[in-house]
């Protein structure tokens, strides 16, 4: 029979200041108090970065940087987000290395696409459960490909238009449009089957999406909505969204 565990998550993590050990000198007996801690690795560690073509803000940091994160009660960490190859490929191993050596689980990025879309699953009190994530906001080429290392994508589409209920939408020149996005189906119906052959090998399901916009708070994107609702419907049992950088809601679905 099953124990009673406590699962905790937080959201964009990283470690960059010329004195790592005191990051988490505030938090870190909150989290050492979870059975189960899972964050967002909003970076690359490594000492050899190669800065990839396409990246934006880059963001790295010394693999001594990660020191404090296993002591700090993290043990699973998603690496699906659109900093994690700010750093190359060889930014990417140097991180999920060094991630792995603080005995810390790392998903939704690897050598390959199979391996960036793998699932971590690890066990509390008799209870396994099963991580999944996936990014839909990164630079194009830091997409992981059938013989090409990356991050775990899910596309989306923007289509834009003008309101049918704006009576001067179709009449004055330059007038703002709506935007609707809409994810992929061919990568919705391969997360789908991901889910569900998940779900029957664990108890519970937990599910990671780098998501939204970060430029405006609050507000939620169609496919945030859409793919959160597809996450349950095809059986997780948690969706987690992170990127924003700001505080967001709660809904209870089924």
């Amino acid at each position: 029979m099953s124990g009673r565990w406590l699962f905790g998550a937080v959201g964009d993590v990283y470690v960059n200041r010329p004195e790592p050990a005191g990051a988490f000198r505030h938090s870190d007996e909150l989290l050492r108090s979870v059975d189960l801690m899972f964050g967002n690795c909003e970076g690359s560690y490594t000492d050899r970065p190669t800065v990839p073509p396409g990246a934006g803000w880059v963001v790295t940091a010394p693999i001594a940087n990660t020191a404090p994160l296993g002591p700090a009660g993290l043990h699973v960490m998603a690496c699906a987000n659109n900093h994690i190859l700010d750093g190359g490929y060889t930014g990417l191993d140097d991180t999920l290395d060094a991630l792995e050596r603080m005995g810390i689980r790392t998903l939704g990025a690897g050598t390959d696409a199979a391996k960036a879309s793998a699932p971590v699953i690890v066990e509390r009190n008799g209870t396994t459960i099963g991580f999944l994530a996936r990014c839909c906001v990164h630079p194009p080429s830091y997409a992981a490909r059938r013989n090409t290392p990356g991050l775990a994508a899910i596309r989306v589409h923007s289509h834009y238009y003008l309101k049918d209920g704006d009576p001067y939408a179709y009449i004055e020149p330059g007038s703002q449009p709506e935007v609707w996005t809409i994810p992929w189906r061919e990568d919705v119906a391969v997360f789908e089957e991901d889910i569900r052959q998940l779900k029957k090998a664990c108890d519970v399901v937990i599910t990671s999406f780098h998501w939204g916009t970060a430029r405006v708070p609050v507000r939620l994107l169609d496919y945030e909505k859409t793919l959160a609702r597809v996450a349950i419907d095809a059986g997780a049992d948690v969706v987690l969204g992170h990127h924003h950088h700001f505080l967001r809601g709660v809904e209870l679905y089924r």
